[in-house]
């Protein structure tokens, strides 16, 4: 229990600390929202260093392409050949890195002279090579009159914890399920607690011609505690996190959320089946 000055009492969850095998076999994954590259889930009946360790895997350990080795043979513009290609890096690659073959193979040129009398922006749909490789319309330089480029790019398949270009994600992140309980509250204080939460988390009911207030949607509230500040609701409003339920976000740059989030799974597993196999081995 966490007091506040105000001798209100903020409520958090609490489970007695699980094993690794235990805290696994009770992982439950329910999936909210799909849009896109976006995925919201919820995972319940785990250790925090559990769901940290699976974000962690899924920003460092998914495997994905990005340009690595540019030979640059002319660069005349204004930027220099280190910012233009540590640029280049980190253009999104369309590609599944298990769908690819023979990446050492493939090399993509970019050669542009600016023939004109003004300033010309070079992207990388200027890149020549495999068709919708690199993600389109991304500036990487621009060129003054007679200014020219010339380089070679090289991909290769790598993991973000060795640089963040590979990391197959932008955001992904984790917070705790908010935890909301009242008592009866009604019509005027009922709309007043409505207001001093996000849209959707407090909901009003008309019962028996009067307003009363109920938790309608904890997963909308960033729990601010904004409702501490009023006194008429000591006692009557309960807010805190529930432990052991996380709620996830992920967005992923090119590959499918969901992939990325299996495969992270499965890295995951590897890593237990390994450290598992290691601690028998030394205990024998």
């Amino acid at each position: 229990m966490i007091k506040h000055e105000k001798e209100y009492v903020l409520k958090v969850e609490k489970e007695e600390s699980l094993s690794f095998v235990e805290s696994l076999k009770k992982m439950n994954i329910n999936f909210i929202k799909k849009e896109g590259n976006f995925l919201e889930f919820d995972l319940i009946g785990v250790d925090p260093s559990i769901a940290n360790t699976l974000r962690r895997i899924i920003i460092s350990e998914v495997p994905s392409i990005a340009a690595e080795k540019i030979l640059v043979y002319k660069n005349s513009g204004d930027v220099p050949e280190e910012i233009l290609a540590n640029r280049i890096g980190l253009i999104p690659v369309l590609r599944d890195p298990e769908c690819v073959h023979d990446l050492s193979e493939k090399k993509f040129t970019l050669k542009v002279k600016n023939k004109e009398n003004k300033v010309l922006s070079v992207y990388s749909n200027d890149i020549e090579g495999e068709e919708n490789f690199f993600k389109p319309n991304v500036l990487l330089t621009k060129l003054g009159p007679k200014q020219e480029i010339h380089l070679e790019i090289f991909c290769n398949i790598n993991i973000g914890k060795d640089h963040a270009k590979y990391s197959p994600v932008s955001p992904a992140t984790y917070r705790l399920m908010p935890s909301i309980k009242i008592g009866e509250i009604y019509d005027e204080e009922a709309i007043k607690l409505a207001s001093l939460f996000p849209e959707g988390v407090i909901g009003l009911n008309n019962e028996n011609g009067r307003i009363k207030a109920y938790v309608k949607g904890p997963r909308k509230d960033f729990v601010s505690r904004e409702v501490l500040r009023y006194n008429e609701f000591d006692n009557k409003v309960w807010i805190g996190r529930e432990v052991n339920h996380f709620i996830f976000t992920i967005e992923s740059i090119f590959m499918d959320s969901l992939i990325i989030l299996q495969r992270a799974i499965s890295i995951l597993i590897k890593k237990a089946e390994k450290l598992k196999n290691d601690i028998l081995k030394r205990d024998d």
